[in-house]
């Protein structure tokens, strides 16, 4: 029943307040009730696994070329499963290690997840990611060791708003011919460990992601939002009330300005010559 499987165990930060502040307050109520649906298995499994760039498709045609992008979706993860729970504000995510898209698709959905949380709830993720046994049936059963470690690492080891990759996990990423352009990503932590931030999030997706695939207005969006990280963390790690929750920010706020120094703007240009976008 078990399987070696790449599993990510994810503890959406700061939703214990929210739900203290929620008590009469419905336009925080239905905020919450939003940023759990973006954790929900349906909703991570429609993360535009194949992006339709409606600039480039004529409108007649636009709806035809998203059916066929959701097919072939579709078609991608039942040769590839990956399996998403989550209750309350935790998320797991896994995949079988043996299978290098689906376990690199863990990758790819802890990515989309953190900065989906973070533009539309200000929200920021911490956890851990093992390889070991699980078992684990898409929004039903879970259990293995695998969610052990992986809690164990997010608790006692990951500290800071961060997934935390346990060293055999990501040797086993780094060993995958296909994972070059998700190195970006990943990177290098103490104490052996390999880790995920926000900042490596926003890098990765503006750099080397699919994801856009030259949709210039996301891309423009994203970059604004990663130029203000530090200020946007800064309001954060000033209105906690906690020196020890203030230092914790401080260090995202530290990671994610050194990864907007080495994100460069990108204009998104077409085999035709054409563009998407005007000077920035």
């Amino acid at each position: 029943m078990y399987q070696q499987r790449v599993t990510a165990f994810i503890d959406i930060l700061g939703f214990d307040d929210l739900v203290a502040r929620s008590v009469g307050n419905s336009e925080l109520q239905e905020s919450i009730s939003a940023a759990l649906s973006a954790a929900s298995p349906e909703t991570m499994k429609d993360l535009d696994f194949i992006k339709v760039n409606k600039e480039r498709v004529s409108p007649e045609k636009l709806e035809e070329v998203r059916k066929m992008a959701r097919i072939i979706g579709e078609i991608v993860l039942k040769e590839h499963p990956v399996c998403v729970s989550y209750f309350s504000d935790l998320v797991v995510i896994s995949a079988e290690a043996s299978d290098l898209l689906a376990s690199q698709m863990v990758l790819e959905l802890t990515c989309k997840l953190s900065i989906r949380l973070w533009s539309e709830h200000r929200l920021t993720v911490r956890g851990g990611m093992v390889m070991a046994d699980l078992h684990h049936v898409d929004g039903g059963q879970i259990f293995g060791p695998a969610i052990g470690k992986a809690y164990d690492l997010e608790r006692e080891k990951a500290v800071y708003p961060r997934i935390l990759i346990e060293k055999s996990c990501a040797d086993h990423f780094m060993q995958q011919p296909t994972i070059a352009p998700m190195l970006p990503l990943i990177e290098s932590a103490e104490d052996g460990f390999s880790q995920i931030t926000l900042g490596s999030c926003f890098h990765y997706t503006l750099t080397s992601s699919a994801w856009l695939l030259g949709d210039q207005p996301l891309f423009d969006r994203l970059f604004t939002e990663m130029t203000q990280l530090r200020d946007a963390l800064g309001a954060i790690q000033a209105a906690s009330g906690s020196d020890r929750v203030a230092a914790k920010y401080k260090w995202l706020a530290e990671n994610c300005e050194r990864h907007v120094s080495q994100t460069p703007y990108r204009k998104w240009d077409y085999p035709d010559g054409s563009s998407t976008s005007t000077a920035h």
